[in-house]
């Protein structure tokens, strides 16, 4: 009766801690490419600028000339470049703050392996469970 309700109890930390550990690599794939995307359009929006030489490009997409000093709708070039390296910077900030709560969420759910492992030892120790059973159960979580 005991060792059915102990049982019962694992089996559901286990199911939790699968749950949690598919959010996290879910959750890391998504903020990867998210920030893929950022990237790629960083560096798209470089790569058009550059390939203006005959002007610059607005933020609203007006290729100017070099000689203008403000765009057509109502920009200065100065303000167009600031808002470019702003959101470039903004990006890359995003992109730093989701991985490093990724990477927090990951050593959350290693933890969650460690205690569930303790609690796995307990039941070893109070002779609930076997040697064999506890080993397997410590492979299925590292």
């Amino acid at each position: 009766m005991i060792a059915a309700s102990i049982t019962m109890i694992v089996c559901g930390i286990l199911m939790v801690v699968q749950q949690n550990k598919d959010d996290v690599n879910s959750a890391y794939r998504s903020a990867s490419n998210r920030a893929s995307a950022l990237h790629s359009a960083a560096v798209n929006m470089d790569v058009s600028r550059a390939q203006t030489k005959s002007g610059w490009r607005c933020v609203c997409g007006q290729i100017n000339p070099d000689y203008s000093v403000k765009c057509s709708c109502g920009l200065k070039k100065y303000e167009a470049n600031n808002r470019v390296a702003n959101s470039q910077k903004r990006a890359e900030e995003i992109s730093q703050s989701r991985a490093n709560k990724i990477s927090d969420q990951r050593v959350e759910l290693e933890n969650n392996k460690i205690n569930v492992l303790k609690e796995y030892k307990g039941l070893l120790d109070a002779g609930v469970i076997s040697q064999e059973e506890f080993d397997a159960k410590k492979k299925s979580l590292l």
